[in-house]
């Protein structure tokens, strides 16, 4: 049986070093390298990865960074099908105090918005470890979210 790289993936950061203490995380230094490997490998979709910490030096968040990433998917024959927002591991709106709470829902609608810009039509939102719920509380402050997140979508389509 024959392989499809168009239907093969990784997520980014797993052919760099990995970061002390982190499961997972962007890498900030060797993100650009990724690409050629990925092709190298025979890999065709990558997984993005977003975090809370210094949001705003991921190039997902940058018109010029969206418009390099674009580039090296062009490049290397790469799709970015998808993104993982470890934000919510890291800081859930949800679980934050209101001011907090709304300008990480701004920022996640942000980091939607992007993906629209380059295509990616995936994300994964993890309700892991300190993103799990924890009551229906913290439920309906999800729930709420994802539907100002929904209504916008709509609005971009």
């Amino acid at each position: 049986m024959e392989i499809d790289p168009k239907r093969v993936g990784f997520m980014l950061g797993r052919f760099s070093p990995i970061e002390p203490g982190k499961i997972q995380s962007f890498p900030r230094d060797t993100w650009r390298d990724e690409f050629a490997i990925s092709k190298k490998c025979g890999f065709g979709l990558m997984e993005w990865v977003v975090e809370q910490d210094r949001l705003s030096d991921n190039p997902l968040m940058s018109e010029g960074g969206r418009r390099e990433m674009k580039k090296h998917m062009k490049d290397n024959a790469i799709v970015i099908a998808s993104i993982t927002c470890d934000t919510y591991i890291q800081e859930p709106f949800y679980k934050a105090e209101r001011q907090r709470s709304a300008q990480l829902l701004k920022e996640f609608m942000d980091i939607v918005e992007a993906c629209t810009e380059i295509g990616i039509n995936k994300i994964v939102v993890p309700l892991v470890d300190r993103g799990s719920l924890e009551d229906s509380q913290q439920e309906e402050r999800l729930r709420a979210g994802m539907d100002t997140v929904h209504q916008l979508l709509r609005i971009m389509v």
